[in-house]
Formats: structure tokens, C-alpha cells, sequence
């Protein structure tokens, strides 16, 4: 019996060492498993950044931003200039006879953007827009575009581009026209509506 017993102790022993070999490996398994996992989320997740920050500025485009300064301009609570900087930069359209380009007058257009602007923590410079670090370059002629360095932001969850969609949704308000989503919270939440 004592063979047996001799046997037992030993085979228990082996048995648990074996055990614990097993365990160690299943655990290294794990962590390997979990790290291909974490790598393809990480790859999932810069891919629909990427995408959402495309979205972002296809929704907020230089094109976008004149249609809505335009918008902006023509509503009941906006300037309504129509000086020879506004029509040629598109802000009023003068086939309707009701509006035609007023000469020799001051822009009252500029003043008011810039006013609206500050209002959403903007700001913007006279300036080549390759110069320009503010928000928005205005040009001599009374044309307004994106700065460079905006539209080079690389996140979808920069604080600058959501002051830039709360602009854009302030000017369709104006217009009347119901922005949905509207909110930047909400903006990412749903598929976005192309106005």
C-alpha cells in the first residue's frame, strides 16, 4: 500500500504543477485574445472618427457656410444688406425686384457676423485665409471663409467644432428652417439630415 500511496502523492503533485501550467497559459491566452480584441475596437474606432469627421465637414464646408451666411443675411432678425460686397459674395440674390444692390453704402452685413460670432466664442480676422488662425478670414471684398487651421482639426469631438455647428444651426434658425438634429449632442446621435 505504501507504493500506491508513494504514487498518489506524487502524481498529485505533477497533476497540480500541470495545473497551474494550464491555468498560466489559459491566462496568457486571454490576454492575448483580449488584446486583438482591444487593437480591432481601436482600428473600429479611428475608422468612424475619421467618418464622422468627414460627415462633420461636409456638413460645414465653405459652400455651407456661405448658404448659411446667406440665410443669415435674408431673415427678419438678420442685417438684410444689400451692399455690392453682399451680392457678389451671394449673400442676396437681386432678381427679386424688391432686392436690388444698394449703392454706395456700407456694409451692414460684416458688423452683424462679427457680432454673432463673438456671441458663440468665435472670432475673425481680415486676412488671406492661409494667414489666418482665427475662425473665420474675411477678405478685403467682403467674402468670409473657414480658417485653415479649423478645418485641419483632426478630432470629431473638438470643442471649436461644436461652436462652429451651434453657429451654423443659430443662422437655419433664423431662416426658419428646423434644424434637426440641431443639438451637438444630438448631432452625433442621429444619422444627420442633409438640408
Amino acid at each position: 500500500m505504501q507504493g500506491v500511496e508513494r504514487l498518489s502523492i506524487v502524481s498529485k503533485v505533477l497533476f497540480d504543477s500541470r495545473l497551474v501550467e494550464l491555468r498560466r497559459e489559459n491566462e496568457e491566452l486571454k490576454l492575448d485574445r483580449r488584446r486583438e480584441i482591444d487593437a480591432v475596437k481601436l482600428e473600429q474606432k479611428r475608422a468612424i472618427e475619421a467618418l464622422k469627421l468627414k460627415n462633420f465637414w461636409l456638413q460645414h464646408d465653405g459652400l455651407n457656410l456661405q448658404q448659411h451666411l446667406a440665410w443669415a443675411n435674408d431673415c427678419d432678425d438678420g442685417p438684410n444688406c444689400r451692399c455690392a460686397g453682399c451680392y457678389w459674395n451671394g449673400r442676396f440674390e437681386h432678381t427679386d425686384p424688391q432686392k436690388r444692390v444698394v449703392p454706395d453704402v456700407n456694409c451692414t452685413f460684416m458688423p452683424w457676423f462679427e457680432n454673432e460670432i463673438v456671441h458663440f466664442g468665435m472670432t475673425s480676422s481680415v486676412g488671406h485665409v492661409n494667414a489666418v488662425t482665427t475662425h473665420f478670414a474675411i477678405h478685403a471684398d467682403g467674402g468670409c471663409d473657414l480658417g485653415r487651421w479649423l478645418l485641419e482639426i483632426t478630432t470629431c469631438e473638438h470643442p471649436e467644432q461644436r461652436k462652429l455647428h451651434e453657429f451654423f444651426s443659430h443662422c437655419r434658425e433664423l431662416a426658419g428652417i428646423i434644424d434637426w438634429p440641431g443639438h451637438w449632442e444630438r448631432y452625433w446621435a442621429f444619422p444627420v439630415v442633409d438640408l
